[in-house]
């Protein structure tokens, strides 16, 4: 046996007591996971919206489960019990479960950055709004040419700083008469709301699964998103008219998308809204609930904005 057999045995030895151990601490977790999965069995089967709006007891234990919560993905899932006779495959075992293990945190960090940044549009918007100098503004802009003031919007519009999920566009028209701002603004589909809710590791199936959002969450958090967007347009359009042309702005917020029952292009109107300069600014946006605020400012709001596809 040459010098650099006996390392390379001893590594072998070492990475096997490591898989090993890692293998035995995952029996250990695993009552985490089968107490995760019976929860979410018993909100699906015993104790579902329906029954506990009609028991009081039936919704105690309905938040009960509600908190238990799912068990991250760890290293230790993705190992399996290595067999005695294969100890020199030890170092390739952990190199995959590693990997597999890093590929499943990535896509679950990445689905809770998108969610993130749609809960918090309206004040990360507010706090990180682009600053627009006076070398920017145009001449006509400045001289209240309705075509300048238009274009000015726009380009206030699609700066806005927003996930890369959400393209925005805007059409804008301004009348000189009425001081009056008409924007047509395109809002994205409900499908900027990831449809997966998480990722984790079966290990009876080898494989990474994709566990579904709740359609209530999805739709909770489109219809939170469009609304935030449209008071972060409104409040972005009155910030940035420095000239102080606008006194109204009518903001008219739609959807590219096709009619479900003639597959036919539509753009129907989820967010309809007519606000004042000074009514505005008598509102702290960065402490409202965005879908009360619209409501307080008479906007005219679909009841189902998700109706147009299927969830």
């Amino acid at each position: 046996m040459g010098p650099f057999d006996g390392d390379r045995q001893r590594e072998e030895l070492e990475a096997y007591l490591l898989l090993w151990n890692l293998w035995w601490s995952s029996q250990r977790t695993t009552a985490s996971v089968d107490n995760w999965e019976s929860a979410c069995e018993m909100l699906q089967t015993h104790y579902t919206v329906a029954q506990a709006r009609q028991d009081s007891e039936v919704c105690a234990m309905r938040i009960r489960y509600l908190q238990i919560k799912e068990p991250l993905p760890r290293r230790t899932d993705f190992v399996h019990g290595p067999p005695y006779y294969r100890l020199p495959d030890a170092a390739r075992q952990l190199a995959v479960a590693a990997y597999e293990y890093r590929l499943a945190r990535r896509q679950n960090a990445k689905i809770e950055s998108q969610v993130s940044a749609l809960a918090d549009l309206l004040p990360d918007g507010l706090q990180n709004s682009p600053d627009v100098s006076e070398s920017d503004l145009t001449a006509s802009y400045r001289a209240g040419d309705p075509a300048g003031i238009a274009a000015h919007v726009e380009s206030v519009l699609t700066a806005m700083p927003l996930p890369r999920s959400i393209n925005p566009q805007a059409s804008v028209v301004y009348s000189p008469d009425s001081r009056e701002l008409v924007v047509e603004y395109e809002l994205p589909t409900v499908d900027v709301v990831p449809r997966a809710k998480s990722y984790r590791y079966v290990k009876s199936r080898e494989t990474v699964v994709e566990r579904a959002r709740p359609v209530s969450q999805v739709k909770a958090l489109y219809a939170s998103a469009i609304a935030q967007l449209t008071l972060l347009s409104l409040a972005a359009i009155l910030k940035f008219d420095s000239e102080r042309h606008i006194d109204v702005v009518v903001f008219n917020g739609v959807v590219e998308t096709q009619d479900p029952n003639s597959g036919q292009p539509i753009r129907p109107c989820l967010i309809t809204v007519r606000v004042t300069r000074d009514a505005l600014a008598e509102i702290n946006l960065e402490d409202v609930d965005p879908s009360a605020c619209l409501k307080h400012l008479s906007a005219t709001v679909s009841q189902n904005p998700t109706a147009y596809w299927t969830l």
